[in-house]
């Protein structure tokens, strides 16, 4: 993906991932890594873990890639992942 003054739009940046383009998936990884960290951490309250949980989903979303509708929101897909991973990281402490 060039490197705009404008920031491309998420659904841009999910086009460009489908399509293996590393520089999108950096972009739109330090767009939601740290907001996703929170989020996961105030589910499990563990900050540690939760920087590896938010870890795992974006590897998974390189990972299934291909999967991935750029129609549909890439930030409704990426915090439903980590609110997955963060349910079954509680469910396997319990």
């Amino acid at each position: 993906m060039k490197s705009d003054a404008i920031k491309p739009s998420d659904e841009q940046l999910t086009d460009a991932i489908r399509q293996a383009d590393p520089e999108a998936y950096r972009q739109l990884y330090y767009r939601y890594f740290e907001s996703i960290v929170r989020f996961i951490q105030y589910k499990t309250g563990d900050r540690e873990q939760a920087y590896d949980l938010a870890q795992d989903v974006f590897a998974n979303l390189w990972i299934n890639r291909k999967r991935l509708d750029p129609t549909r929101s890439i930030k409704s897909y990426i915090y439903r992942a980590a609110s997955n991973r963060g349910i079954d990281s509680q469910r396997k402490m319990a």
